[in-house]
């Protein structure tokens, strides 16, 4: 059974210090549950994947224990549902790996630091179960590193108590300043004691600032253009590729349709963006690790001027964390439905 903690700050707080006695932390130190097959996990996740492409999958997550862990967000949810919760019931992230935070230039060009990937989000999820996750990445990434076990630990630990220190400072504002809270890259990297190492974050930061909104790619799909001809993704396959007009109904899309749909339900600042541009091509992408199989596709959109603006398709399944909480039918947000294939158009902006 889950609960929000509501009330003034020291009703909370008494509110918090109730669950801690039922559940101590103590009791989150040990891995329970049955034995299971990661691999027979992994199989069932296959089904309604593009078949051609589950290789590739595989394939990514062999390259590192980490990569595993990335593409395997179905056999830690199997192994959570076997541990202890608190009772505070969030939005799950769901995937709260490492790799799944970056950083991310605001209309203002500040560069906030945040989750980007929300593909296995759930509400009614006990906050723990992304807690976990991350905190599991952390140490897996420290020791493909080649840090020393004890020194991943540390770092697995330090991961938690941030988390504990930012959540406690969060605790003391008003819910408006809670909401307008955000975490600035340039400022935080100020407060690292090492130099050597502030310093070569201020650089790649500097750097990067420049060209964060050309992220995961999607500018270098464009062929060079030739006057007279129009704009089109380059083909790299079997990674990029254009649609087939006739074949699999799971290969394809009536790409007018479905960001028409998409333009109804954006707000009208963002509507009158988008509408000023104009689709010119759609190619289907292979993402990520564990997407990898998914249906994802990509929309090229320019300006009469020829700017590029991308907008993603991606295919919205079950949340892996279904068997931790609330039966959810899909997940949260904008989508639309093409033949057989309930897709999320996610406003992917470079």
């Amino acid at each position: 059974m889950t609960r929000a903690l509501l009330g003034t700050l020291d009703e909370r707080y008494e509110q918090g210090v109730s669950l801690r006695r039922k559940t101590p932390r103590q009791k989150h130190a040990d891995l329970h549950g049955p034995d299971r097959d990661p691999i027979a996990i992994l199989a069932a996740s296959d089904r309604g994947r593009i078949s051609k492409l589950i290789p590739v999958r595989y394939e990514r997550m062999l390259t590192s224990p980490f990569a595993f862990l990335r593409g395997s967000a179905s056999v830690m949810a199997q192994d959570l549902n076997h541990q202890p919760s608190v009772g505070i019931a969030v939005q799950a992230c769901g995937d709260c790996h490492l790799m799944n935070f970056g950083a991310f230039v605001t209309p203002e060009e500040n560069i906030l630091f945040d989750i980007n990937d929300f593909d296995e989000t759930l509400p009614g999820i006990d906050f723990t179960v992304d807690l976990k996750r991350l905190a599991a990445s952390v140490a897996v990434a420290a020791l493909a590193e080649q840090f020393s076990r004890k020194r991943a630990h540390a770092t697995a630990a330090a991961t938690i108590e941030a988390y504990r220190a930012h959540m406690r400072r969060l605790s003391k504002l008003s819910p408006i300043e809670i909401w307008h809270s955000k975490i600035e890259l340039t400022r935080e990297i100020k407060k690292i004691d090492d130099r050597k190492l502030r310093y070569r974050l201020n650089a790649i930061l500097t750097k990067a600032g420049k060209r964060l909104h050309e992220d995961d790619n999607f500018p270098h799909l464009v062929k060079d253009l030739v006057k007279g001809t129009r704009a089109r993704i380059a083909d790299k396959p079997p990674l990029i590729y254009h649609l087939p007009k006739t074949g699999a109904m799971s290969l394809r899309i009536n790409a007018k349709r479905l960001f028409a749909s998409y333009r109804l339900r954006l707000q009208p600042e963002r509507l009158h963006l988008v509408e000023q541009y104009a689709m010119k091509d759609v190619a289907f992408k292979a993402v990520g690790i564990g997407s990898v199989g998914t249906f994802c596709a990509i929309g090229l959109f320019m300006s009469p001027d020829g700017a590029h603006l991308f907008l993603q398709i991606k295919e919205a399944r079950k949340s892996v964390l279904e068997c931790l909480g609330p039966k959810f039918a899909g997940h949260p947000g904008r989508r639309v439905v093409e033949g057989q294939r309930t897709m999320q158009a996610a406003s992917d902006i470079f």
